[in-house]
This record gives structure tokens, sequence and C-alpha cells, in this order.
């Protein structure tokens, strides 16, 4: 049943849609959010190597608060924002982010000690059923995440 739903057109389409919907309500809305992405469905501008493609892994976090919110442009088919990619600690690069409704995964509300999330596409998420659990794989592609929390 779940191969069914997750391989439907119009599921694809729905999920999507309301990917655009509530990032465009966040937005009108000012409240900050973060993103979960497939990282190959994104275009980055400047293009990044492949050392940092490597390390942002196959799902990403992306965190849309300060510049990176303030930048946010929502568009038909994707939306846009610059962001600050940590590469070593005090080392970092900029770049624009493309990236097209169906590449999010999920949509988080945060405040300082948590997140919840808003939307989880399930589409998606069925290409990381390998990987076990989310907050997991995302964490162990994603170290730069531990090291903030301390």
């Amino acid at each position: 049943m779940l191969k069914k739903i997750t391989n439907n057109s119009k599921i694809f389409s729905l999920f999507s849609s309301h990917a655009k919907e509530l990032i465009s309500l966040l937005k009108s809305e000012n409240l900050h959010f973060s993103i979960i992405c497939n990282t190959s469905l994104i275009e980055f501008d400047p293009p990044l190597t492949q050392k940092l493609h490597e390390r942002l892994g196959k799902i990403s976090v992306f965190i849309l608060s300060g510049y990176s919110f303030q930048s946010l442009e929502i568009l038909k088919d994707y939306f846009t924002f610059e962001a600050g990619l940590i590469i070593d600690e005090g080392n970092d690069v900029a770049t624009f982010l493309k990236v097209p409704y169906s590449g999010v995964i999920q949509i988080l509300a945060q405040d300082e000690n948590s997140s919840t999330p808003l939307f989880i596409n399930l589409v998606e998420a069925k290409n990381f059923e390998e990987q076990g659990d989310s907050k997991q794989a995302i964490l162990a592609k994603n170290q730069v995440l531990l090291k903030r929390k301390k």
C-alpha cells in the first residue's frame, strides 16, 4: 500500500504544493524555520566543490533565519535563499540555493531547545528508509549540528 501512495504522481504533486504553501505562509508570517532537503535536487550558486557536496550528504538541514530568511524568495516551482555553509570551524562559504518544493523532506519549527515537524514529505522520505531513524541519519551527515549544541 505504501508503495502505491509514494509512487503516485498526484500525491507527489500534493506534497510539493503543501511544501510551497507552508513555506509561503511561514515567510509571510515572519516565522523562521528549518528545512531538511534532498541535496541532489538543490542547485548551488556558486557551485559547491565535490568535497563540500560529500560533507552535506544526501540529506541536509538548512536553518532559515537571519539573512537566510530575509533572502528567501518564493517562486512557482522552487524557492531560493542565501546560506552560509560551514566548511570548518571559522571557515564558511556563502552560496545561493535553488530548492524545488519536491526536494523538501521536512519543514521544522524551531525554538531555543527543540524543533517540531510541521511537514513531512512521505514521497521523498521513502528514498531514505534504509538509513533508519531520520534524525540519526541527518545528524550523521551533519556533524556540525552536533558541535553547535555544546
